[in-house]
């Protein structure tokens, strides 16, 4: 699996994943996106690409080489359900290996689409994220904040959503 930096060649596959995988209130406008990456080198969108076809997006913003915030990551609904999420979360995870951060969902919320959150959960606890026990709200939504390593921290997330300008608010969710 690689990660393949997007050319405008690449923008109608991009959106259409993007606009399929997102419910609106997730989403920033995607040209907003395209102008915002192109001002930041720290943002990173990419597509995912597997025997030379692309499979899947991801728009990352880059802390340092070693750790990244995953804003957004969907593999191709046509080619799901065939460990491409898990190549490309092991991908992700080798490239920064200080720690990849992101968010899934918040279960057990009585959501409409619940079932479907709690396999997306699942799905990234199998590929070895952890859940940090904070809570994130933002872009109209509540998630689990999940890292792979305990390098990369709370901190590290709030630096990563300021660059691409999302105002979140995080709870701690551990009960001592």
């Amino acid at each position: 699996m690689q990660l393949q930096e997007l050319t405008q060649d690449g923008y109608q596959y991009w959106q259409s994943i993007y606009l399929a995988a997102f419910p609106p209130y997730e989403r920033i406008d995607f040209d907003d996106l395209i102008r915002i990456a192109q001002a930041n080198q720290m943002i990173k969108l990419n597509t995912l690409i597997e025997d030379e076809q692309p499979v899947g997006i991801v728009l990352n913003i880059e802390l340092d080489h070693q750790k990244s915030f995953i804003l957004y990551f969907a593999i191709d609904e046509s080619k799901r359900s065939g460990g491409l999420g898990s190549k490309a979360l092991n991908a992700l995870k080798s490239t920064y290996p200080g720690g990849i951060i992101l968010e899934s969902e918040l279960t057990g919320s009585d959501a409409p689409n619940e079932e479907q959150r709690t396999r997306r959960y699942r799905f990234y606890q199998k590929n070895g994220l952890i859940d940090t026990k904070y809570v994130t709200e933002n872009l109209g939504g509540t998630f689990h904040l999940l890292a792979s390593t305990s390098e990369i921290t709370v901190a590290d997330y709030e630096m990563a959503s300021s660059q691409i300008g999302i105002e979140t608010h995080v709870v701690d969710t551990q009960i001592d």
